[in-house]
């Protein structure tokens, strides 16, 4: 990968946290630029204060733990901020298109989509041209091609699929979605291998999909509808026909936000799936 200009400073290691009170998640509110803990249960949720951001945050990621967020400043810097206790560790940069996590929470990349560049936190920022960035837990950034080729950063092969794919990961599986096929693969001895593949005419193509325990998928349709997929035994579970433009996991396991006019929690661990209305609608992704 070629280097450019822009270097990360230094490595900061994410401190895991704890929040002070017990809740689903944290979410960014665009609206108000603030931080919003999503505290109670399903079916009496509270959409309480959350951590205290800078005052001229204009953008802020939670990591998938809760505990730590990437923030980016009026003033043209980047932040890695611990919200237990606020210390954060300052970069100078523009706002990045996406920050991808890894499912731990441990390790944070910034990505500039438009301009074809990205870069772990703490080292050389690079060219990329991708139309999806995975990262996980151990092993090098996964990159998808707009040509569904998928790849490791560095080049290294991994597989090729139709054009619509999508990916997704969670702590040792990656999951391709594609018009048609579903494909597991799993890290071992190293490397991404090929441990699932389900082919069937019925499988459309979605815009997103995310793992969940088991083998079983969440996935948000072309049109909005979001749907869990057990890939398994080819069983669909029909659980919002339309409106969600995207899946946000919460600290919480088994919970997510759908994203879209009107947010919502959805409780999907198990056999109980089922979508609750996120207290106050000025809460948005």
């Amino acid at each position: 990968m070629k280097t450019l200009g822009l270097g990360l400073l230094s490595v900061w290691l994410l401190a895991g946290s704890e929040m002070d009170s017990p809740g689903l998640g944290i979410v960014w509110d665009e609206g108000s630029k603030s931080l919003r803990r999503i505290a109670g249960l399903p079916g009496s949720l509270r959409n309480e204060a959350g951590p205290v951001l800078p005052e001229d945050t204009i953008r802020a990621w939670v990591s998938p733990q809760g505990g730590n967020a990437v923030v980016a400043t009026s003033a043209g810097k980047i932040g890695m901020r611990n919200l237990k206790d606020g210390v954060t560790d300052w970069v100078e940069g523009e706002v990045p298109t996406q920050v991808v996590f890894s499912p731990d929470g441990l390790r944070v990349g910034l990505w500039w989509k438009e301009s074809q560049r990205f870069g772990m936190w703490g080292e050389m920022v690079g060219s990329v041209a991708a139309k999806a960035i995975v990262l996980p837990n151990v092993g090098e950034p996964v990159v998808l091609e707009e040509d569904g080729l998928l790849r490791g950063l560095s080049g290294t092969w991994i597989g090729k699929y139709d054009g619509s794919s999508v990916v997704a990961m969670d702590a040792g599986r990656l999951v391709v979605a594609s018009k048609g096929s579903i494909v597991l693969n799993e890290w071992k001895e190293g490397r991404w291998q090929e441990e699932f593949r389900l082919e069937r005419d019925t499988i459309p193509a979605v815009q997103e999909v995310v793992i969940e325990k088991g083998k079983s998928l969440l996935a948000v349709g072309m049109k909005g509808e979001l749907e869990r997929w057990d890939f398994a035994n080819g069983v669909v579970e029909r659980l919002a026909e339309s409106g969600v433009g995207g899946l946000r996991v919460l600290a919480q396991p088994g919970f997510y936000v759908a994203a879209g006019e009107t947010p919502q929690i959805v409780f999907a661990a198990g056999t109980s799936q089922k979508l609750y209305l996120m207290p106050g609608a000025e809460v948005q992704q």
